[in-house]
């Protein structure tokens, strides 16, 4: 990757992170590779052979990566390297240092607590037609909020899908660790859901893994992140859709949803 621009840019400064968390995360599974299973040894994340960051330039050159992006893969076998994927990172999770850990940003219950008034407003400023199901939305996001500060906080990508993940019959690579901070496992498979919607056995095996105690927590997650998403401005038509569907679901056809499975 090659970025050319001012270092205290929003881009610049992700790129900065990835490399980050590619080098961090490298040098735990180095430190445990010796007693992680033989489906873990498969994966990976990039190894970063050099980078250069200068006041108005980076460059990161990594390893070749084997594989092609899950995106063209089975169903089968998306959701198989997908799920190795979360346990991966929960498994570099438990084997961090305490210093290791404090080098990582997170996101505890306050960020998402004090981002969201300003988030609610944006997003019905921005689609207007779904102002009452923003507002039906917020009792459940505070609720949430309020019970998912006793959780621990993980690794989580928070861009984790079939095209961040690089499968071949050898190896599974993790991509684009930009976004990479320690904070609450659930929101993984909400933003997974995010980009995934329409695939419909993934988007159903993301809900049915959702136990009955984290079903409050993962709605307002839910709500909490399409609202956020939809205070962008100029998405592109397929992003929107997805978006408002995931909102009207979480809002309006959650709790039919999960009576069914019963």
């Amino acid at each position: 990757k090659w970025w050319t621009g001012k270092n205290q840019t929003f881009a610049a400064q992700s790129l900065i992170h990835e490399i980050s968390m590619n080098n961090l995360l490298e040098k735990v599974r180095n430190r445990i590779s010796k007693k992680i299973g033989t489906d873990f040894l498969q994966i990976s994340t990039p190894r970063i052979i050099t980078s250069k960051i200068t006041n108005r330039s980076i460059l990161i050159m990594s390893e070749f990566s084997e594989g092609e992006l899950l995106r063209g893969s089975n169903t089968i076998k998306q959701l198989r390297d997908y799920y190795l994927s979360l346990s991966y990172l929960k498994i570099l999770t438990q084997n961090l240092t305490k210093a290791e850990k404090r080098s990582i940003p997170k996101r505890k219950v306050s960020d998402y607590l004090f981002l969201y008034p300003a988030l609610l407003s944006v997003a019905m400023l921005r689609q207007p037609k779904y102002i009452f199901t923003f507002l039906r939305g917020v009792p459940f996001v505070l609720s949430a909020v309020a019970k998912i500060r006793k959780q621990s906080l993980a690794l989580v990508h928070r861009d984790l899908h079939t095209q961040n993940i690089l499968a071949s019959d050898k190896e599974t690579t993790i991509i684009d660790l930009q976004r990479v901070v320690l904070t609450y496992p659930l929101y993984e498979l909400v933003t997974t859901l995010a980009v995934e919607w329409e695939n419909k056995e993934f988007r159903e095996s993301i809900l049915n893994s959702v136990s009955l105690k984290s079903q409050n927590v993962f709605r307002g997650l839910m709500i909490h992140f399409a609202t956020h998403a939809l205070t962008a401005d100029n998405l592109p038509e397929r992003y929107l859709t997805r978006y408002k569907k995931m909102l009207k679901f979480a809002v309006n056809d959650f709790l039919t949803y999960y009576k069914k499975k019963l």
